[in-house]
């Protein structure tokens, strides 16, 4: 008797008795690798950078906790200086990395697209994709040795007053800088 219930089982297309699987009726799904240039990262605006940058510095705050006024000056000076720094360093290098991994992973097609336009651009400005994320990175880095200096000077000022004037004076410089590179 158990031997034709399972043979009636299987006539009866139930799941899992044909060994075909669960997904029999499921229509193949394709898999496609395209839709990589909708992953390349935006590239945002220098003043919108700097509008957050500045948003991010005015959300540090002194520490409570150190007594003295000139070690938490310092203190606080060193940390604005330091989220500035990153505030406007880390979108670059992300964009830069973002764009040179996804290159790398486009569709053949869409590779061709991306090479095809490259190419126009570089015709009509003589610059390369590579020339312009090379010079984003140097722009990055001079920022980031900017910021370390600003944040060591702050770090050690002799003052509390001199502490606050050389992060309002670093604060300016680094966005003066900002924009000239950008």
């Amino acid at each position: 008797r158990a031997t034709v219930t399972l043979l009636h089982a299987q006539t009866a297309g139930a799941p899992g008795a044909t060994g075909k699987g669960k997904n029999k009726n499921k229509k193949k799904q394709k898999d496609s690798n395209t839709g990589g240039l909708r992953r390349l990262p935006v590239v945002k605006p220098a003043q919108e950078l700097v509008d957050r940058s500045k948003k991010v510095a005015r959300s540090v705050r002194a520490d409570t906790s150190i007594k003295n006024a000139r070690n938490r000056a310092r203190k606080h000076g060193a940390e604005t200086m330091d989220a500035i720094t990153k505030a406007l360093c880390i979108p670059l290098r992300d964009c830069i990395k973002g764009y040179k991994t996804e290159l790398r992973r486009l569709h053949p097609f869409e590779k061709v697209v991306a090479d095809l336009t490259a190419r126009a651009r570089q015709k009509k400005d003589g610059l390369t994709l590579m020339d312009v994320l090379d010079d984003m990175n140097e722009a990055r880095k001079e920022l980031l040795l900017a910021g370390k200096d600003w944040t060591a000077k702050a770090k050690n000022a002799e003052t509390a007053r001199e502490a606050a004037e050389y992060m309002a004076e670093g604060e300016e410089r680094m966005y003066e800088l900002f924009r000239e590179l950008a």
